[in-house]
């Protein structure tokens, strides 16, 4: 059995590993958007059996893609975003994110590290995202 949404972070954008990726999973709507360093990127597939469409206004940013899944009533938001080390986490692009659709899941590799979700030395990505 396929899980029905897949979701990975630091895709690194090789195309030839996004093409093979889609090649096992033909069954799906695959979208990835670049990142802004070796280690960015960022790949969500949605089986083909579920509605879902980017949301256009969030659509052109690196290291992050916006989805609107399922219909009406029923629809959400779904947001996997990549923050590189040496950045900060967009946390206001965040905001706009929940004020767009209240009805978000959040996933994604933000680096941020505190001993409340680490056992790594706390950042201050990790004390941003905790405040």
């Amino acid at each position: 059995m396929q899980p029905p949404i897949v979701v990975l972070n630091g895709t690194h954008h090789d195309e030839n590993t996004i093409k093979q990726f889609i090649s096992h999973f033909f069954n799906f709507h695959v979208l990835s958007m670049i990142g802004l360093n070796v280690f960015g990127g960022v790949l969500i597939a949605v089986h083909k059996s579920i509605r879902s469409q980017r949301v256009a206004k969030f659509n052109n940013l690196p290291n992050i893609i916006v989805l609107e899944i399922g219909s009406d009533s029923d629809m959400f938001q779904s947001v996997t975003c990549y923050s590189p080390p040496a950045e900060s986490i967009p946390l206001d692009l965040f905001d706009r994110l929940l004020q767009h659709n209240p009805n978000s899941i959040f996933t994604g590799d933000l680096n941020a590290k505190h001993s409340s979700w680490s056992k790594s030395i706390e950042n201050q990505k990790g004390r941003a995202l905790f405040n």
